[in-house]
């Protein structure tokens, strides 16, 4: 997941202003060494495995293989929806939507909002290349801590809106979906032990 640092540095530099170039930079340079010290460290000395994997990929996916991955691309894609709720929960993905869509309404563009984009974006780019080649990501294991803090923010801000009856309502979704998203996570917990 070190290409989520490359789009954060990215992001900082687009959306953050000239405030947060100063961080842009540390974290492009960062990642730049963290990835030459990842390849000379570890992943050169497996160089024939990843070239003969690269080669078998780029045959399956070009050529369409229906067993690529065991898989089709159809059905890779048709099983996005069931992956989504069964690793995060349809309750953390609303609430994660409410918090997003509040940054994106405010313009907000702080190192925490733009981390936790890019975060999101990496993933998402992984849930691409799961899509579209026969390649097995977990990125939607690594989207959980993003998308949690962003759930949070959503229900602080369902929390806080409205006035009167309307407040009751947000007051009481906001609630009802973080016990959902509670019993979710507590079952597919309890699921995996047994």
């Amino acid at each position: 997941m070190r290409n989520r640092w490359g789009i954060l540095a990215i992001l900082f530099v687009v959306r953050g202003g000239p405030a947060l170039r100063p961080a842009a930079a540390a974290v492009a340079v960062a990642t730049l060494a963290a990835a030459a010290l990842a390849v000379a460290v570890y992943y050169a000395h497996f160089t024939d495995t990843y070239r003969t994997e690269f080669a078998r990929i780029g045959h399956e996916t070009a050529s369409g293989a229906a067993d690529a991955g065991g898989r089709t691309i159809e059905q890779r894609l048709r099983g996005v929806p069931y992956a989504l709720r069964l690793y995060l929960g349809t309750p953390v993905l609303l609430l994660a939507a409410l918090g997003a869509a509040d940054w994106f309404r405010r313009g907000r563009h702080e190192r925490l909002v733009l981390a936790i984009a890019g975060w999101v974006v990496a993933c998402v780019a992984f849930l691409v290349i799961g899509i579209v080649t026969p390649v097995d990501m977990r990125h939607y294991l690594a989207s959980l801590p993003a998308l949690s803090v962003a759930a949070g923010f959503g229900a602080t801000w369902a929390w806080g809106i409205g006035r009167g009856s309307n407040r009751v309502f947000w007051r009481l979704a906001a609630a009802l979906l973080l016990a959902a998203a509670i019993s979710t996570g507590v079952h597919g917990w309890w699921a995996a032990l047994g």
